[in-house]
């Protein structure tokens, strides 16, 4: 069981990243414009987009030597993210307001769906993936919020 633990970690780690860098790039000025307003809010920027795959990328080159993998956990995680943004304006919930278990699952489901198109992900790691990833969010949330970001 650690076992399978461990490997979830260590092959969604691209994913996890991508979903995160968004919030630490915010200061940068390239590509700062908003995907939508409409649909997604001002928030969701191709800013957020671009890095977060580019480091997607960038750590599946350096886990894997595998580019491709990490352009598809990395765009998965982030559309996942903004198709769940979709549905949040939609339901008239602001941007960062909690939307419990989608906020945690919903970047999960999108990087597990788009790396699909290119490795097979056994039920056992997609079920340790959800799981661990759900908690690990939960704490990394609560960590941005305390230190403001």
């Amino acid at each position: 069981m650690l076992e399978n633990i461990i490997d979830s970690i260590w092959f969604f780690l691209p994913a996890a990243v991508a979903n995160m860098t968004p919030v630490l790039v915010k200061w940068v000025p390239f590509l700062n414009y908003p995907i939508s307003r409409k649909y997604l809010g001002d928030h969701k920027t191709y800013r957020g987009f671009f890095f977060g795959i580019l480091i997607a990328m960038f750590i599946a080159w350096t886990q894997h030597g595998d580019i491709y993998l990490g352009f598809l956990l990395g765009f998965g995680a982030l559309s996942g993210d903004s198709v769940k943004s979709f549905f949040k304006r939609r339901m008239n919930i602001r941007p960062g307001k909690s939307w419990y278990v989608f906020d945690q699952i919903d970047w999960i489901l999108g990087a597990s769906l788009f790396a699909t198109l290119y490795v097979e992900i056994e039920w056992i790691m997609f079920l340790s993936i959800l799981v661990v990833f759900s908690i690990l969010h939960v704490i990394a949330n609560a960590i941005r919020v305390s230190l403001k970001l």
